[in-house]
């Protein structure tokens, strides 16, 4: 679906917004508020329901949100003050006022480039395509986007991933599809859900490039594959004076916030698993979780669940680690 409004394109294919036909580059978080403004424009959204939208009921300062709302709106060429597109209404929500036309896209199968394989999600690519996720975290991580120009951006956002593969699968405990799997998704943004049905992986990273003026701006998202909620979103911005330092730099940053965060979310999935089905990935991280609240009693359930991890896999250092620890 593409939004038409004033001078602005909110397209939902190509994950992007357009402002006088010139793309706008903004955060992930940012076009998914747009986009359910947008979509619920007959009535006024409260704050509690774009908290539950936009951070699948995580705790954030109300800041945050407001931070977000001040960013969409200077996107779209709205203010605070004026409230010409997003209305605010004092301590309840806000509602998107402009008028708004409607576009419904057929599907993209085809693209400018010629090296692009689209993941179709309801044609026959794949229908008898189930991949089994392995009992380790998998990631897969995506070629990054280029918005605007090529020339430069096309080198550095191959670059990038690139650099983020190669990071990542120095965490030994991440299984990481390889680059000549990756590459070929080069169409996206995709629905994490067909990533996985694709490739078989728990977790994808996708990302956009910009080259804006003197800037080199990188937008980055970590999404769970098997919900299709995005666990963590960011931008990062630098001068490009020095263009091979800045996409180091860049690429530690995405992976060490994206190994942070599946680290996270593995032990928060092994808490929801009987401790009878855990395999031994999900009882080290058990055994984590108990470590971490630091108490008599969880020390020896700590030790009950690394010690579970080693009968299963006896050559698990993390598990050694936390029992070492304990």
């Amino acid at each position: 679906m593409i939004y038409r409004f004033g001078d602005c394109e909110l397209d939902d294919a190509l994950f992007e917004l357009r402002r006088s036909s010139l793309p706008v580059p903004i955060e992930p978080q940012v076009h998914r508020l747009l986009r359910y403004l947008i979509e619920n424009r007959n009535r006024v959204v409260t704050r509690v329901e774009l908290h539950e939208t936009l951070w699948n009921g995580r705790v954030v300062a109300d800041a945050t949100l407001n931070s977000r709302v001040k960013a969409a709106r200077s996107a779209i060429g709205d203010d605070g003050k004026a409230q010409t597109l997003i209305r605010t209404f004092h301590r309840t929500g806000y509602r998107f006022v402009a008028e708004v036309e409607l576009e419904k896209t057929g599907p993209r199968l085809q693209t400018t480039s010629a090296d692009v394989d689209r993941i179709v999600a309801e044609g026959d690519t794949l229908d008898n395509l189930e991949l089994a996720l392995p009992s380790q975290p998998s990631v897969a991580v995506l070629p990054f986007r280029i918005a605007g120009l090529r020339g430069t951006t096309s080198i550095l956002a191959d670059g990038l991933t690139h650099d983020v593969i190669t990071e990542i699968s120095r965490a030994r405990w991440l299984f990481v599809v390889a680059r000549g799997s990756t590459f070929k998704f080069r169409a996206g943004p995709y629905d994490p859900r067909d990533v996985r049905r694709a490739l078989g992986v728990r977790y994808v990273v996708q990302g956009d490039v910009f080259l804006i003026g003197s800037k080199l701006r990188v937008h980055a998202a970590l999404s769970d594959t098997v919900t299709g909620l995005e666990l963590w979103a960011e931008r990062f911005e630098q001068r490009q004076e020095d263009i091979v330092a800045i996409q180091q730099e860049i690429a530690e940053s995405i992976v060490g916030a994206v190994a942070a965060e599946i680290e996270h979310a593995e032990r928060e999935r092994a808490l929801l698993k009987a401790p009878s089905g855990l395999d031994a990935w999900g009882a080290y991280h058990r055994g984590c979780w108990h470590m971490y609240r630091f108490t008599p009693s969880d020390y020896d359930l700590a030790e009950h669940f690394f010690r579970r991890s080693l009968e299963l896999d006896p050559s698990a250092p993390r598990a050694y680690a936390g029992l070492s620890f304990v």
